[in-house]
C-alpha cells in the first residue's frame, strides 16, 4: 500500500480523498489546521489529523515515512511542504497555479535531478542513439546505475573498507518497471582496481 499524506482539507481535497480511497491502494492521511474541515472526511477510512504545518517540526513529523506527499493547501504553504517531501525523499504534487511558489518547486526538483542531468550530459551520445523515447529513458537509468556505482567506489566508506581487506562488493542492479525484472549491469567492483575497467566495459556493452 502506497502511504500517502493529503495537506489540505477543503472541498477539493476532499474530493481527492475519497477519489484516491476508492483505488484501495492507498494508505491516505489528510491534515488540517481546522477539524471542522476534517469531519466530512472522518468517514472516508483515511487517518484525520489536526495540526499546524506552519510548525516545521511538526510538519518534517507528518511526511516522515510516507511515499506521497500532496498539498491542497493556498500557495503559500506549497514551498514548505515541497521542502519537506523532498527532504523525506516522498513524491510531491500539489495543485496550486501560483507562479511565484511553482518556481519554487520546480526549483527544488531542479537540485534533485542535477545528478541525472549531469549523467545526461556527459554521455548524450550513447543517449541519442537511442530512437525511441520509452527505451532512451531506460538508457539514461542504465548510464546513471553505473555512474552511481563508479561514485560509491570513490566514497571514502567504502574505499577505507578495502583498504583494512573487508570484503565489500558493489553492484550495478536496475529494476525494470515493464517486466519487474532485476538485471545486472555487469559493473561489479569487489576492489579498487577493478572499478575503472568494470565503468568502460559496462559503457561499452550498453
Amino acid at each position: 500500500m502506497t502511504r500517502l499524506t493529503l495537506f489540505g482539507a477543503g472541498k477539493i481535497g476532499e474530493a481527492i480523498i475519497h477519489l484516491l480511497g476508492r483505488t484501495g491502494d492507498y494508505t491516505l492521511r489528510v491534515v488540517d489546521s481546522d477539524p471542522h474541515r476534517l469531519a466530512p472526511m472522518e468517514d472516508s477510512g483515511a487517518e484525520c489529523v489536526a495540526a499546524d504545518i506552519r510548525d516545521a517540526a511538526e510538519l518534517a513529523r507528518l511526511v516522515k515515512g510516507q511515499d506521497v506527499v500532496m498539498s491542497a493547501c493556498p500557495f503559500f504553504l506549497t514551498p514548505a511542504i515541497a521542502k519537506a517531501a523532498r527532504a523525506e525523499g516522498a513524491h510531491y504534487l500539489d495543485l496550486t497555479e501560483d507562479v511565484e511558489s511553482t518556481r519554487v518547486v520546480m526549483g527544488l526538483a531542479d537540485n534533485w535531478l542535477r545528478h541525472v542531468q549531469d549523467v545526461h550530459s556527459k554521455h548524450d551520445q550513447h543517449v541519442a542513439m537511442v530512437q525511441d523515447l520509452g527505451k532512451r529513458i531506460d538508457r539514461l537509468c542504465e548510464l546513471n546505475v553505473i555512474e552511481q556505482v563508479a561514485n560509491v567506489c570513490q566514497t571514502t566508506i567504502v574505499r577505507d573498507a578495502w583498504e583494512r581487506g573487508q570484503a565489500l562488493t558493489v553492484h550495478g542492479w536496475i529494476y525494470g518497471l515493464h517486466d519487474g525484472l532485476v538485471r545486472d549491469l555487469d559493473t561489479t567492483v569487489t576492489r579498487p582496481g577493478e572499478a575503472a575497467p568494470a565503468y568502460q566495459a559496462a559503457i561499452a556493452s550498453l
